[in-house]
């Protein structure tokens, strides 16, 4: 999997459960969270080697590839469920503050003046779950949900890339 430069940066704090196909991590990515990110990863993988080196929290998931607990969600659920595409196998729903993006394939790749179609409703997004057949994320995807807390990938992800903010 290949992450490109900055797709996490401005997070203020970040809990990532990382999956274990992680080959490349861009240097800049987790750059203003690094006091505030924690990673689950894969024993002696990637993931775990780039935490270490830049001095991530981290915890190291068990050999079976346990399920990862689901960050706590807000008990509230005031915000109306939306479905709509993403991509040409992708689609997106909020409820309860989670963004998921589910589907297989590739996300679009959007831009600061064409973006998600999240994009409106930031302030109501905390959590992320990309599912396990997202095969990559479009640039600009996640820019700009500063209440952004956790994301997470579902088990056996099939990720490979992310791209520029995402």
């Amino acid at each position: 999997m290949r992450r490109s430069h900055r797709s996490f940066r401005r997070r203020l704090s970040v809990a990532a459960a990382l999956p274990d196909g992680v080959t490349n991590i861009g240097w800049n990515i987790f750059q203003d969270a690094t006091e505030n990110a924690k990673f689950s990863v894969a024993a002696e993988s990637y993931a775990q080697a780039y935490a270490e080196k830049y001095g991530i929290a981290y915890e190291v998931r068990n050999a079976e590839g346990g399920a990862e607990e689901t960050p706590e969600q807000p008990g509230e659920t005031s915000e109306t469920p939306a479905a709509n595409s993403c991509g040409a196998e992708l689609t997106w729903t909020l409820e309860n503050k989670t963004l998921t993006i589910s589907g297989k394939g590739e996300m679009t790749s959007y831009a600061p003046e064409t973006p998600a179609p999240w994009a409106e409703l930031a302030a109501d997004i905390e959590h992320i779950v990309i599912g396990k057949d997202v095969e990559k994320l479009g640039a600009y995807a996640f820019k700009g949900l500063e209440k952004l807390v956790s994301v997470s990938f579902e088990d056996y992800s099939q990720l490979t890339v992310i791209e520029e903010y995402a």
